[in-house]
């Protein structure tokens, strides 16, 4: 099983379920002190009626299922891998998921449920790309304009 970590910003990291697991062995070994995840949101159900969740929480941080990290708990994860051995540390995955964390909360999505050829893209490089195709139309009009004055 893959994980997929979203932050609010639609930046997302995939990890393998081992990768995860190390890295949350590894921050509990250097401290860190876990706060629990917060809930995820209701799935979207059309046929669902009753708005509240099905089950109560346990604020796990091994399943992945939509759960939130917060802010102060990813940075104090970061901060504990940190503090690792630098064998541990100068892999590529470690140095990834310590800049992910410092960013603060993320998502933890299980990221095998994401259908084949579903592509991710960021947001912002979607409205970057947007604004730019934008700009350059509104620089022909002009430049045609100009031509037809």
């Amino acid at each position: 099983m893959n994980l997929i970590l979203y932050d609010p910003l639609g930046r997302s990291l995939l990890l393998d379920a081992e990768d995860w697991r190390e890295l949350l062995d590894a921050a509990l070994h250097q401290g860190w002190q876990p706060a629990g995840t917060a809930q995820p949101p209701l799935p979207f159900d059309v046929d669902r009626t009753d708005p509240t969740p099905a089950k109560s929480w346990d604020r796990n941080y091994r399943s992945p299922q939509g759960q939130t990290v917060l802010r102060h708990d990813a940075k104090a994860m970061a901060a504990a891998l940190r503090r690792a051995p630098q064998g541990w540390t100068d892999r590529f995955v470690y140095k990834a998921f310590i800049a992910f964390c410092e960013q603060g909360s993320f998502l933890l999505c299980e990221a095998d449920k994401i259908p084949m050829g579903t592509q991710l893209v960021r947001l912002g490089e979607a409205l970057e790309g947007a604004v730019r195709e934008s700009e350059v139309a509104g620089t022909r009009d002009l430049q045609k304009s100009a031509t037809q004055s």
